[in-house]
């Protein structure tokens, strides 16, 4: 890209976070909370590796990855003219040229390490071959994924190019969709000018890249220059634009453009012809998106986290002082009584727990129960979509003994099916499993936001007995505080896996049932693609059984070849859908199953820390009293220090924040 300015402002008040992250962890370690030590550790990491993911997606044929060369500036990815990428690409800065492949994961089998090719040879890995179709490419390369390091200026600002294989197929949709979507920053999805926005293409968007949070879509309308006539180009932009239009947040997000022309204008360092491309319209506005609306979300939401430190630490300033005014064999007396009363924290964690746990069971019985019926009803609909489809692929007497065109005729109506199959599982997903979930998901937090706020309760008058001696403080007494309740931190930050959440109060201001609503489309996609893939799917299972010699011998003699060889392929089909329902079931369960875990951990984490820190708080003040009065002092007197530097800390975080609002 021409310009890194906005780019500069990231890595500008990035380094402005990290100094306020190192100033408290400081903080922390000389208050002893080493639980919030190592949470504030893991929030600097992640800000110091966080990237700008910027995922490119398409059909096949559309231009992909010369269209990433072109920004790149270098052909660094292979683009033919025929179908090329064969598994997911992933570009990132590196001082030299280096390739790393990723062999597939085997199920129960711990990862493999990667494999370094050198950079010349990595189209023999990631490149369809001549002899081999699209599908053999994907389902049969040893690899999932290559990283390709590159000392690309674009890269070099924390920029990373992800290319995948052509959405067409369906493994490759399910790839993206678990492993990208909801990682990425931004979607850029490139369509061909000379087949604009079709069906499949509107589905993909509609029903993964949108659901998935996407709602800045960039629409790359590629080939433009292959559009000749000025009617036809207008008669173009009108359709992608009436198409495209309602699936992004602005209009500024629909280019048009040539990336051959963008490539070799980089290459041959012509500008006329890479202004003339469109190329530099989307990389202006790209940037803008990344370094403004994404930059802010990497710098805020870290900020606000830290903030959480910088008030527990004041709350930690604020009761060990009073701790210490107090004798030895007070303090002594009331750490032991503490000790009953982390005991009662634990017990009352594991409850909320037990409550998700309880929770995920009963979901996951609902699922499997609803899906297994949904299974059972789609199935009496496979014979009525037989008869009704028309396929492309013709049989005749000499075609039916050749292997490649029965495959074709196979595949045909199978992904017919499969995508009959998918239509209706979205509008049952819709209309039945959506609200399943929210009605449930509404119920478990309504029920753990109050067991939460009675676990803040037991919390804060421990804090408080240990402190001053006094026994009761009212929940009004906490709200006072002036900080978001404990329930409301835990709750948004949980949610906050799924969703970007500018502050904690979000669900306290709006209301969880509208973050629900974006929130569960994300859950079910996670299901989703684990329920419609596998074996019972992929058409190599079906042509094993189905071209076998005696069923090819049947059909021939059956007179109307592609008719009965349709009926052969639908029953088995059938049979399959019926045989395997529980088990797609199970699987749809399972997949949704995954984010509930996460949600789990996540709160066992929080509560844990809450009691971990309030565990040190009180070793701490005890073991700074056996110390002696000398000790004690010396201690006093680091907290007023420590007070001063947590106030200046706080304003300077409000005041980052403020700033990276007015990026």
């Amino acid at each position: 890209m021409s310009q890194v300015r906005g780019y500069d402002k990231v890595k500008e008040k990035r380094k402005e976070l990290v100094g306020l992250i190192d100033t408290q962890l400081n903080i922390l370690d000389t208050l002893n909370m080493s639980a919030w030590h190592e949470k504030v550790q893991e929030l600097k990491d992640r800000v110091l590796t966080d990237s700008f993911k910027v995922l490119v997606v398409g059909e096949f044929k559309r231009g992909k990855s010369t269209f990433i060369n072109a920004m790149l500036g270098q052909e660094v990815l292979p683009a033919y003219a025929t179908p090329t990428t064969a598994i997911i690409n992933e570009v990132k800065w590196g001082e030299h040229p280096k390739a790393l492949l990723y062999p597939r994961g085997e199920k129960d089998a711990p990862p493999r390490s990667p494999k370094e090719v050198p950079f010349d040879k990595i189209e023999d890995y990631v490149v369809i071959k001549d002899d081999q179709t699209e599908k053999q490419a994907i389902h049969e390369n040893p690899y999932e994924k290559a990283e390709l390091f590159w000392p690309l200026d674009l890269c070099r600002n924390g920029i990373e190019i992800i290319d995948s294989p052509g959405l067409n197929e369906h493994d490759v949709r399910q790839k993206v969709t678990l492993d990208y979507l909801r990682n990425v920053d931004v979607v850029l999805f490139v369509i061909s000018c000379t087949a604009p926005v079709s069906k499949s293409e509107v589905d993909v968007i509609d029903n993964i890249i949108i659901p998935a949070g996407h709602q800045d879509i960039f629409f790359i309308c590629n080939r433009f220059d292959e559009v000749r006539r000025p009617k036809d180009k207008e008669r173009v932009k009108n359709y992608c634009r009436s198409n495209l239009g309602s699936r992004t947040k602005s209009a500024d997000y629909i280019f048009f453009i040539s990336a051959a022309d963008a490539l070799d204008g980089r290459l041959d360092d012509d500008k006329e012809m890479l202004k003339q491309s469109g190329l530099l319209d989307v990389e202006v506005k790209l940037e803008h998106f990344l370094a403004n609306e994404r930059g802010r979300i990497k710098i805020v939401q870290p900020a606000i986290d830290l903030k959480y430190a910088v008030r527990e630490s004041r709350k930690s300033v604020s009761q060990q002082s009073e701790g210490l005014k107090t004798s030895l064999d007070e303090v002594k007396k009331r750490h032991t009584k503490v000790q009953n009363s982390l005991h009662e924290l634990k017990y009352k964690q594991n409850q909320i727990i037990l409550k998700i746990k309880n929770f995920r069971d009963d979901l996951r019985m609902k699922i499997e129960h609803e899906g297994g019926k949904f299974y059972e009803e789609t199935s009496n609909k496979v014979t009525e979509w037989v008869e009704d489809y028309q396929p492309q692929t013709s049989l005749g007497m000499i075609k039916v003994l050749s292997q490649k065109k029965k495959e074709e005729f196979v595949h045909e109506i199978v992904e017919y099916l499969q995508g009959k199959i998918e239509e209706e599982f979205r509008a049952w997903q819709e209309a039945i499993l959506q609200p399943i979930i929210t009605d449930r998901m509404e119920a478990l937090f309504a029920e753990i936001k109050e067991n939460i706020d009675d676990f803040e309760y037991h919390l804060s008058n421990t804090r408080l007995e240990f402190a001053s001696g006094t026994s009761f403080i009212s929940t009004s007494d906490i709200a006072k505080e002036g900080s978001i309740p404990l329930s409301e931190r835990i709750i948004a930050g949980t949610l906050g896996m799924f969703i970007d959440i500018g502050s904690a109060a979000m669900g306290a201001t709006f209301g969880y049932r509208e973050m629900f609503k974006s929130i569960v489309p994300q859950l079910l996609l996670m299901g989703t693609y684990l329920a419609l893939a596998g074996n019972l799917w992929n058409p190599v299972v079906l042509i094993a059984i189905l071209l076998s010699g005696s069923l090819v011998q049947g059909v021939i003699k059956a007179g109307n070849i592609s008719k009965k060889m349709k009926t052969v392929v639908g029953e088995q089909y059938q049979e399959n859908l019926r045989s395997q329902r529980h088990k797609l079931a199970s699987g749809l369960a399972e997949g949704i199953d995954k984010s509930f875990v996460e949600i789990q951990n996540s709160v066992e984490q929080e509560l844990a820390l809450e009691i971990q820190n309030l565990k040190n708080e009180v070793d701490s003040v005890l073991a700074t009293k056996k110390k002696g009065q000398v000790e004690v002092d010396k201690r006093v007197k680091e907290f007023k220090k420590l007070s001063n530097q947590l106030n200046e800390t706080s304003h300077k975080i409000d005041d980052l924040i403020a700033q990276v609002a007015l990026m």
